[in-house]
């Protein structure tokens, strides 16, 4: 198993394969503690400044997707009953989220970024580093024995530095019945006598090492540990952690196990430490104590990386985390050459289900927060821990730098804005897979955890809500909403489906083509809302190819589901503006909003949102594809292959008949455009499985390519070089005009770029009221 041992809290972690003895008792869950008051080194309600808003997606799409698939695996099976993961490099989160659930009992509560979780035996590892501050500043001699500050234990030689790395021959964990929950400081001092096992230098993995450690910084300093994490770690890295956590973040906080109580049934433990000697002890203890967020331990990583506030000098980190037989100090370094790993890659893990890696060598970290333990003790999260471990290094290398500008999407306003326009309503929503946040989630599953969100159900456009799937697609369900298919039996919402709505919600992905269905299911779904006296909301998207109004236009005598309106071959609009446009066009009556991105121009093309690129269908994979889509698609409703079923859709065209070098010819030179002859064997019809001969087309200069002047170049090319096998009785479905395709063998492009001119130019003239940004 990769990472599946790497970090563990004891000896008595579920999955644990390490070099200490059994305990002599195993932690059980503790019994409900007392009241207390919150020290002053309790967590208060803010965010971490580096983190208080989602980062956009910088993972590579087919890496998140896998990693996603891993994680929501783990929830499936039962493992944990939710996580948050981060994956990071020195400059910041590459990504962040939250799967699952927060609770299942007594009430499921769905996880959240900012959950705060009982790090269990992470603590170790800030203990560790606190005492490394403290070294530094002369207060603490890590080779200087502790027997006239830690008397308990005396005669034996005993050093920090043996204490770090668990080989002070303390026993793991003893009695809970050395603790007094009365008196904390007594409870330390006596957990410490008699807690000899095994003769100094040996490694035992000991708890009781790391209270003795915690009591050591507070006999230091004359201050209390709590105040002194808070002092030396947690405000210089504008952490949020701490321990005891106010009660004021009780619904942050992740629950952990039940407690046993005799004569009623045993309440979670929620908000209060789970190691029943850190409960003991006050809930401040050096082994374990602290709560934290995914963030936290992103701003900690980032700091042992050097990438963010220094936390020691850089002699401290390094002896920190050398490796001495598999440990550091307050750290773990097994497993650490597993899947791309380096050799210097440290981290730690805890008992509830949490666990962070840091590889210096490589610049990347992971984190997995969960409380694996919820709700009766018996999950386990080291299969989790290892498919991430295996899938963080390769992922965080490949990731996009972090962008100096990103766009803000409509879900991503809709979403800050607490959902308003959605507050109180019971909301069907027309996605799929590419409707997603700026930072990668879903948005169906965005607004399926707004509490101010009643989603009740989907609907899909072409190819599904996977958008994978080719033909016509079936309902379905996905949990308990039923996912309307508006590309199979019908092409319109139900009308049973909307009596059960007030809002239709719309987040769709178009690619500012004319005859790319989006836009149609879109009128098509604003119609039906209009006969059930609904309100739409349409949550805006960038036009991936910008704003160049170009013909061919679309003629009435051309209608059909890809032509459902006269329309430029590209409009140059948003989908909320497009839907804007037809509303007026077609005096759809319906109440209609557009929540506007932010940050967004009309002289954008994709690569400038800052936004990762999420296929909206299965063949337009990447921005390029969709740029040449509206080009070299004009020649799909023939017998030439566009690249369905290759690596290549949308770039190539071919065919067993076609002569590619006679065809090259005739194109000629196209501004922007580099064109190569290729070969390729297709999956997908027409001419499945079959040797074609084409073209390659890629785009070489942005500013210059022009999607009507290399398509209509390629169309009158085959038309002259191909008279006996293009076949093209169905071509004026794509190209909208009859004019165009009657005239392809006789006139020059320039003739043919120019029919309906006036047409394209009263179409721009009429949409220009309509548009949302400058």
């Amino acid at each position: 198993m990769v990472l599946a041992t790497a970090g563990m809290c004891c000896a008595s972690c579920s999955g644990r394969a390490r070099r200490a003895p059994e305990p002599v008792e195993p932690p059980p869950a503790n019994d409900p503690a007392p009241e207390t008051e919150s020290s002053e080194a309790a967590l208060e309600p803010v965010l971490a400044p580096s983190h208080t808003a989602p980062p956009t997606a910088r993972l590579r799409f087919e890496d998140e997707v896998a990693l996603v698939a891993d994680i929501e695996a783990a929830i499936a099976r039962g493992h944990i009953p939710g996580a948050v993961v981060v994956l990071g490099d020195r400059d910041g989160v590459v990504f962040r989220r939250a799967f699952g659930r927060r609770a299942l009992e007594p009430q499921p509560e769905w996880m959240t970024e900012d959950t705060i979780f009982d790090l269990a035996s992470v603590t170790k590892t800030f203990t560790a580093a606190l005492v490394m501050k403290l070294a530094e500043r002369h207060t603490i001699d890590l080779d200087e024995v502790v027997d006239a500050r830690l008397p308990e234990l005396a005669g034996h030689g005993i050093t920090p530095r043996d204490l770090l790395l668990h080989r002070a021959g303390l026993r793991p964990v003893n009695p809970l019945s050395d603790y007094d929950p009365e008196d904390a400081e007594a409870s330390k001092r006596a957990a410490l006598r008699g807690a000899f096992v095994g003769r100094r230098g040996t490694y035992v993995y000991s708890d009781l090492g790391f209270i003795a450690l915690g009591l050591l910084a507070e006999v230091a300093t004359g201050q209390p540990l709590d105040a002194l994490m808070r002092t030396h770690l947690f405000e210089p890295l504008g952490m949020t952690a701490g321990f005891r956590p106010n009660a004021s973040l009780l619904n942050r906080i992740a629950p952990t196990e039940r407690a046993p109580r005799r004569g009623s049934p045993p309440p979670i433990i929620r908000g209060e430490v789970n190691d029943p000697r850190a409960w003991r002890l006050g809930g401040v203890a050096g082994h374990a104590g602290l709560f934290a967020t995914a963030d936290d331990l992103a701003e900690f990583a980032e700091a042992m990386l050097g990438g963010g506030d220094p936390i020691l000098d850089a002699a401290s980190l390094r002896e920190m985390t050398a490796d001495h037989e598999g440990r550091g100090l307050g750290l773990d370094h097994e497993d650490r050459t597993h899947e791309g790993w380096s050799a210097d890659a440290f981290g730690h893990g805890g008992y509830t289900g949490t666990w962070f890696w840091i590889d210096p060598v490589h610049g990347v970290y992971a984190i997995v927060l969960s409380n694996r333990v919820h709700p009766d003790g018996s999950g386990e999260v080291a299969p989790l821990r290892s498919a991430v471990g295996r899938r963080a290094v390769s992922a965080v290398a490949r990731a996009r730098p972090a962008p100096a500008h990103a766009v803000r999407l409509g879900i991503d306003v809709l979403r800050a804005d607490g959902f308003s326009q959605l507050e109180n309503a019971r909301v069907g929503l027309l996605t799929n897979d590419a409707g997603r946040t700026g930072d990668g989630q879903p948005t169906w599953q965005v607004l399926q955890r707004a509490p101010e969100v009643n989603l009740v159900a989907l609907f899909a456009p072409e190819h599904g809500l996977a958008a994978n799937q080719e033909g016509h697609v079936a309902d379905g369900a996905l949990g308990s909403l039923q996912v309307h298919s508006l590309f199979g039996a019908t092409r319109r919402p139900p009308p049973e489906a909307l009596d059960e709505l007030d809002v239709l919600a719309i987040d769709l992905q178009d690619v500012g083509a004319r005859f790319y269905t989006y836009a149609s299911t879109t009128v098509a779904a604003m119609e039906a809302a209009a006969e059930h006296d609904l309100r739409v909301v349409l949550l805006d998207r960038p036009n991936p190819i910008g704003d160049a109004v170009l013909g061919p236009m679309s003629q009435p005598s051309v209608r059909s589901f890809v032509n459902y309106h006269p329309l430029p071959l590209t409009h140059g609009l948003t989908l909320g503006e497009l839907a804007t446009f037809m509303r007026a066009e077609r005096s759809i009556a319906v109440q209609f909003d557009v929540v506007r991105m932010v940050g967004w121009d009309r002289s954008m093309r994709w690569d400038d949102t800052g936004l990762r690129w999420t296929p909206p269908s299965p063949n337009l994979r990447t921005p390029e594809q969709t740029a040449l889509y509206p080009a070299v698609a004009l020649a799909e409703s023939t017998n030439v292959s566009v690249g369905r079923g290759t690596d290549m859709p949308f770039e190539v065209i071919g065919a067993p008949w076609m002569d590619p070098d006679a065809l090259l010819a005739a194109i000629g030179e196209v501004p922007g455009v580099a064109i190569e002859v290729v070969e390729f064997r297709p999956t997908a019809r027409p001419h499945r499985r079959a040797r074609c001969r084409g073209l390659r087309f890629r785009i070489t200069d942005g500013a210059r390519y022009t999607p009507n002047v290399l398509g209509l170049a390629i169309l009158r090319a085959l038309a002259r070089t191909h008279p006996g096998d293009w076949e093209t009785d169905r071509l004026v479905r794509m190209v909208g005009d009859p004019r165009v395709t009657e005239a392809l063998t006789e006139r020059a492009l320039e003739t043919l770029l120019a029919l309906g001119e006036d047409e394209r130019a009263a179409f721009a003239e009429r949409a220009t009221p309509h548009h949302l940004y400058r």
